[in-house]
């Protein structure tokens, strides 16, 4: 008699493998094509909801072509379709590496992006004066915690003019894909996404702070890029932006 796990793990092989593998008799009945359905369009919808932009580019019928490829590779590990898709990108800068089509990955990067900062706690912002009652002597050891709902991205390509392209209601415009690069910040307002474009200094600067190091040390990453960088505009924006819930010191006294 076959183990139960051993059943199991046929089951979940040949309810993800490709419809034209051949699959143990006793598994090859009707009710598996429906679970094997179920699970593609399963897969499908959720990918298109997290990554409507890649849709638009590849067109649907590759969209559905592209789940059932990434859903036999990344089985969903979670009962939330929310927690599936994150290895996307990763997906299909594998499957498009060394092609003219090498940037969707990156593009699903910033869709990724826009749906976890959707999907991402409220959390609550400090403003600019909690950091100016610290006192100059003390801002420079100061680790920024960040909210949950921003992230940053980079990119050799242009790909916030190629997601603003795709969007409802845009006006055509010609983009070429060496555009780039590109650096963005993405974060929740309200119940939308807003995103900035940033220049090299400036994503130093706020990719650092995502990291944690101390404030000094950010500034000296963004000064690294750019000797006139702008601190106390990157300041404004990082606590008018509601992208700090904490402030951390090290007291060396």
């Amino acid at each position: 008699m076959t183990a139960l796990h051993e059943v199991e793990r046929l089951l979940d092989s040949a309810v993800r493998a490709p419809y034209a593998t051949r699959v143990p008799a006793w598994l090859a009945g009707p009710g598996l094509a429906v679970y094997r359905n179920n699970l593609r369009e399963g897969a499908r919808k959720a990918l298109c909801a997290d990554y409507p932009v890649v849709e638009r580019l590849v067109g649907a019928p590759c969209m559905r072509g592209l789940a059932h490829a990434f859903v036999a590779e990344y089985p969903s590990r979670a009962g939330d379709l929310a927690l599936f898709g994150h290895e996307f990108p990763g997906f299909l800068a594998e499957r498009y590496a060394s092609t003219p089509h090498a940037y969707l990955s990156d593009v699903a990067e910033l869709d990724r992006a826009i749906a976890d900062c959707l999907l991402a706690p409220h959390d609550s912002a400090l403003a600019l004066k909690d950091l100016a009652n610290l006192g100059p002597e003390r801002q420079g050891t100061v680790r920024c915690t960040p909210t949950r709902a921003w992230r940053v991205l980079d990119s050799a390509y242009p790909v916030l003019a190629i997601w603003r392209a795709n969007q409802d209601g845009a006006a055509q415009a010609e983009i070429y894909l060496d555009g780039g690069p590109t650096y963005v910040l993405i974060r929740r307002a309200q119940d939308d996404v807003v995103m900035h474009g940033l220049n090299a200094a400036e994503f130093a600067f706020f990719s650092a702070v995502l990291h944690r190091p101390t404030l000094a040390e950010a500034i000296d990453r963004a000064l690294g890029h750019q000797a006139e960088f702008d601190l106390a505009r990157a300041l404004r924006c990082l606590f008018d932006w509601h992208l700090v819930r904490a402030l951390t010191t090290t007291d060396f006294s």
